[in-house]
């Protein structure tokens, strides 16, 4: 079952989660001049991984990264097909959701 990463309507947050148990430190930035969400990814001691990821709509976000220290799986932007772009209120409206997928749940697509 795919983990929701929760996105708040707050244009800097960071969060821990635990993914494949590995705690990581996500840290979401909003850009308000391009309409457009970011994400970094920082390990358990907050050192960064890979910054300003533009988190998109239905498209793997980490996939074509490679580093040992990146989550196995992958995260989507799980949404409305018919919508191209993900908003400031694209997560507080459901719209798209945040999704982290394991290794296994991608195979099995």
């Amino acid at each position: 079952m795919p983990i929701i990463v929760p996105i708040k309507n707050d244009p800097n947050h960071q969060l821990a989660i635990t993914l494949d148990n590995v705690v990581f430190n996500l840290r979401f930035l909003y850009n308000e001049t391009k309409d457009s969400w970011v994400m970094d990814i920082k390990d358990g001691n907050n050192t960064p991984i890979i910054t300003g990821l533009r988190l998109v709509p239905n498209f793997p976000i980490i996939k074509q990264y490679v580093s040992p220290n990146l989550p196995k799986g992958d995260f989507v932007c799980n949404g409305n097909f018919d919508i191209a772009e993900i908003t400031r209120k694209s997560f507080s409206s459901k719209e798209f959701q945040l999704l982290y997928l394991t290794e296994a749940e991608i195979g099995a697509i």
